[in-house]
């Protein structure tokens, strides 16, 4: 394995761990250990589950290499119209599910977003190991599988906004 990819892995578990150590020892509010402790699970697992959401929006990038791109057959430009139409619904749809979230509430916007894009990468993990196409057809099925993919995103991204930005407002007045 890549040495710089185990110690970004090394230093972003030490930082998420000792961030987390620092918020259940360091208590200057006074809060009961009871309370502490259920903000400490509510936020890890919503972080948690953002950041696997947010890092499936990443996962064509393994496939953005010459071996895949002659495997596809098809030109590394080609290849890029997958990534730009995938970040164009991204663009399109954030905008769209920020209303979306605050009407239905960042849980449930998080779950949604997070459920919808698991299910995408599945299938787009799914049609690469079995069903995958060559040429046009390819471009054509990744870019419509990474858009919805990128659509679900939105979901997530707008609920992590929308408590970020509570939490931002109600911790630091």
């Amino acid at each position: 394995m890549n040495p710089i990819v185990i110690l970004t892995t090394a230093v972003v578990l030490v930082t998420v761990f000792g961030a987390c150590s620092l918020d259940l020892i360091h208590n200057p509010l006074g809060h009961s250990r009871k309370f502490v402790n259920r903000r400490f699970i509510n936020w890890f697992l919503f972080g948690i589950t953002y950041a696997l959401s947010y890092f499936g929006r990443y996962n064509i990038n393994v496939l953005n290499q010459q071996e895949i791109w002659d495997k596809l057959e098809v030109e590394k430009d080609e290849f890029g119209w997958i990534i730009t139409i995938g970040f164009w619904f991204y663009s399109v749809f954030v905008i769209m599910n920020g209303l979306v979230v605050d009407r239905i509430g960042a849980r449930k916007a998080l779950l949604i977003g997070c459920f919808g894009s698991g299910l995408m990468n599945l299938i787009m993990g799914l049609y690469s190991q079995f069903f995958m196409q060559t040429g046009t057809k390819a471009i054509i099925a990744y870019s419509l599988m990474f858009g919805i993919n990128n659509y679900w995103q939105t979901f997530s991204t707008s609920a992590i906004c929308k408590c970020g930005g509570f939490f931002l407002l109600f911790f630091t007045s």
